[in-house]
């Protein structure tokens, strides 16, 4: 009875077995058959979106804007602040955390806004990169607050290079450019610096002004937005890749193809019972 009971449990385990093997053939089919132009993505897509400008450059797009926040204060303690301009990710952001800002006596409410604005001079020692941003923070009767140095207030701006890995946060005062200490900062040519008061500030790069880098929208690992093209990176695949697939992948298909079938045969095939020992007949007794 346990036998017969092992017997039927094989028998009813191997079309499941099957269908398993099956599967899996069926999606490597499917990978080589249509492959992929690149790993998936499981996070999303996050793009980049062109850069704006004051007065874009030739082939460059206009409309940047900028952003403004009224904040409640409550006793004498300045309220968190984070505002940011309206692009995707923002080319301009201030961040100041509770309690960073020095208040003017009875303040009631914060106004906090960037704008682009023109520039007036220009750098001694090098070129903006991208829009000059006017940073203002300034209470109900528009006397303006301050940041202490040990303040924890910061602003973030992009370039509007999307291969720019080093620039300088520079503050304009009285016409003088003040280089400021800068981070790298985030996904993309974003950069991060501490300021200690408000104003115009400027991403800066050395040397005379060029072309500025390509306004196009980008993806993660470095794919381009829907009618744009990329080269191919070297070794990846294109257009009639298959054509050069290396023969390595076409010998590891076949071993593929061929352990499959065995495990289909070894699924189907009935198996054959082991024989066991030959039973000898009792030995006859004389009487």
């Amino acid at each position: 009875m346990v036998a017969v009971s092992r017997r039927a449990a094989r028998l009813a385990a191997r079309p499941a077995l099957a269908s398993i093997v099956v599967g899996l053939g069926l999606a490597f089919a499917a990978a080589e058959l249509a492959p992929l132009p690149g790993p998936p993505l499981y996070d999303g897509v996050v793009t980049v979106e062109p850069y704006r400008w004051l007065d874009p450059p030739p082939g460059q797009p206009g409309g940047a804007a900028g952003n403004s926040a009224v904040l409640p204060v409550t006793g004498d303690t300045s309220p968190l602040v984070a505002i940011e301009t309206p692009e995707d990710p923002p080319q301009a952001q201030l961040f100041a955390a509770p309690g960073a800002l020095t208040l003017p006596p009875g303040t009631t409410s914060l106004t906090v806004s960037i704008s682009p604005v023109e520039a007036t001079t220009v750098p001694a020692n090098g070129h903006v990169a991208g829009n000059v941003y006017r940073v203002t923070v300034v209470n109900q009767e528009g006397i303006a607050a301050t940041a202490p140095a040990s303040a924890s207030v910061s602003l973030v701006l992009r370039s509007p290079d999307l291969t720019t890995t080093e620039a300088t946060t520079d503050h304009i005062k009285d016409g003088v450019w003040q280089a400021l200490k800068t981070d790298a900062s985030g996904p993309g040519p974003t950069f991060i610096s501490v300021v200690t008061e408000f104003g115009d500030f400027a991403l800066t790069l050395p040397g005379a002004a060029g072309s500025p880098g390509p306004a196009t929208s980008v993806e993660p690992g470095g794919s381009s937005p829907p009618g744009t093209s990329s080269p191919t990176p070297s070794g990846a695949a294109g257009p009639g890749a298959d054509a050069g697939r290396p023969p390595v992948t076409i010998f590891a298909v076949a071993a593929i193809a061929l352990v499959l079938a065995g495990l289909l045969a070894s699924a189907f095939l009935p198996r054959r019972k082991p024989r066991g020992p030959a039973r000898r007949p009792p030995p006859r007794t004389r009487r």
